[in-house]
């Protein structure tokens, strides 16, 4: 449990390593609260009411409304969204310290970002 927390209590720093327990355990915790908050989002609003409209060029545009209906479920959300917020940070912390453990440099954590910007 130590090692999924440690990248919380190194939060600026991006100097030295962070071994593959570390890495993946963080990964894990993220994905572990994705699942819960977005979930219990799920789970306590209303079924999904999907609505289409025809768009311009006969595009069909859907949405749905599934996690906003209920205030519970914005709730979650914003627990969710607060939460990526206070991790992201650290998230490319540890990312910058395991490319480091393995030899290469931190700037290659912007190359998948900088891919979904072109």
């Amino acid at each position: 449990m130590k090692w999924m927390i440690e990248p919380l209590r190194r939060y600026f720093q991006k100097s030295g390593r962070a071994t593959r327990r570390e890495f993946w355990g963080f990964s894990l915790l993220n994905l572990i609260v994705t699942f819960v908050t977005l979930g219990a989002a799920g789970a306590v609003s209303p079924a999904t009411t999907n609505t289409s409209t025809r768009g311009p060029e006969g595009f069909n545009f859907s949405y749905s409304s599934q996690f906003t209906d209920s205030v519970a479920g914005t709730v979650f959300v914003s627990i969710y969204g607060l939460y990526i917020a206070a991790t992201f940070i650290p998230s490319v912390m540890v990312t910058i310290r395991r490319l480091h453990d393995r030899g290469a440099t931190g700037w290659r954590a912007l190359v998948f970002p900088a891919l979904f910007l072109v």
